[in-house]
């Protein structure tokens, strides 16, 4: 081993501003070989709280110095050009290149946390392991077969079964932050394997559930987390409904009663597709709110889109008028949140779910299986209470204006 007392590299600017403790002494350094005496006159010192570490900014460029660390001769540590950085993106498997994304992700689900733990709810961990992964037709759980006691068993796709239990015991204002799992087709916003947010407030209502969600998202931006406004007032959250987008970006009347022969025939007739007679109401609904209603939605404010139709409500609540009692949360292009006003009927949630597992049948999927503990907690009594389920990657990319999921991994 030989010892080398100063080097000096030239470092990629997405390093400026990480703190020198999550930067290991030696690492894949994208820069070239510099003498310290290429510095004199030019460098300032920008942060020093490693003994063995400085950081210089020299023009565009940010420079670490290793003072003293033991480095083999027969390795020959190879430092590369910044100009070969775009050939390292295109071979990232050869050379790797951690940038500080996932350890920001991982800092801002720390203040995630800490945020609702001041607000005075309780943190709970629920099972990731369980019976029944969900509920809706519309999300498909990974299946563990567990090979020693012959059982089967899924992966959730949200903690929700789980805390509504925990509500119908009494407690009353509980979050939790949980990887989740869903089957389903990955896409620059969406990754099988997820982080979710989900808190509920029992004898509270959407209304309470959107000031919880307004005095998050300025707390994010008070912590520095969003990008791209000045002051927390342009924090300024959009309220309309379903009914009033369809009246406004298509050329459907939208009501509680509108038919799935109506949904069709509106398809057809913008011929976006062929071969709808199979299609369920909410594959038809689904197909119009994508290609006239998201496109339009405002990219600059969190848009709340509430009062879905009743084919919709999933766990939510039915208003007198017919609408589900449910609001989503888009921003910055992004589907981020959705929230209910929850349902408490046991007998309407065993009948929705039969509804569920029959479009499940008819497409020849595998059903849902029944929890039947989840049931029980129903007829013990749920308490009237509101409860939402946000999406903390998707949140962090349109707050850090990432565009692709994956930058938030080390890992694939």
């Amino acid at each position: 081993m030989s010892s080398t007392a100063t080097q000096i590299y030239t470092i990629p600017r997405f390093y400026e501003g990480v703190k020198q403790k999550n930067m290991p002494p030696l690492f894949r350094l994208v820069g070239r070989w510099l003498s310290p005496q290429s510095l004199e006159g030019q460098g300032k010192i920008i942060e020093l709280e490693e003994p063995v570490m400085t950081l210089y900014e020299v023009g565009e460029q940010v420079l670490l110095e290793v003072r003293s660390y033991e480095v083999s001769p027969e390795k020959k540590i190879k430092v590369l050009s910044a100009e070969v950085i775009e050939v390292l993106k295109k071979a990232e498997d050869t050379y790797p290149i951690a940038t500080p994304i996932p350890l920001e992700f991982e800092q801002f689900l720390k203040d995630v946390d800490s945020f609702f733990v001041s607000k005075g709810l309780a943190s709970i961990q629920t099972p990731s392991l369980v019976l029944c992964g969900a509920m809706e037709a519309s999300l498909t759980p990974l299946n563990v077969q567990m090979s020693l006691r012959k059982a089967r068993k899924q992966l959730i796709t949200s903690p929700e079964l789980h805390l509504k239990k925990l509500l119908s015991m009494g407690l009353t204002d509980i979050f939790e932050i949980t990887k989740c799992y869903r089957d389903e087709e990955c896409s620059p916003v969406h990754s099988t394997e997820f982080h979710m947010l989900e808190w509920y407030r029992a004898y509270a209502d959407l209304n309470f559930i959107q000031s919880d969600l307004q005095n998050f998202f300025h707390a994010l931006f008070e912590m520095g987390w969003i990008k791209g406004l000045q002051l927390s007032e342009e924090i300024v959250f959009e309220k309309i409904s379903v009914a009033e987008l369809f009246e406004k970006y298509t050329e459907l009347i939208l009501t509680p009663q509108t038919s799935l022969k109506e949904l069709r025939g509106y398809i057809l007739k913008k011929g976006w597709v062929t071969g709808v007679e199979t299609w369920t109401w909410g594959d038809c609904f689904h197909l119009v709110f994508l290609n006239e209603v998201e496109p339009n939605l405002n990219r600059k404010h969190p848009v709340l889109v509430h009062s879905y139709p009743p084919q919709e409500a999933a766990l939510a609540q039915v208003s007198q008028e017919g609408w589900a009692q449910r609001f989503e949360l888009y921003w910055r292009g992004v589907e981020i949140a959705n929230a209910y006003n929850e349902l408490r009927d046991v007998d309407e949630q065993k009948k929705r779910f039969e509804i569920e597992n029959q479009k499940l049948e008819a497409i020849g999927r595998q059903q849902h299986p029944q929890d039947n503990t989840f049931f029980k907690a129903l007829e013990r009594g749920l308490p009237p209470c509101g409860g939402i389920a946000v999406g903390l990657e998707r949140l962090f990319m349109a707050a850090q204006g990432i565009s692709r999921i994956k930058e938030l991994s080390y890992f694939d």
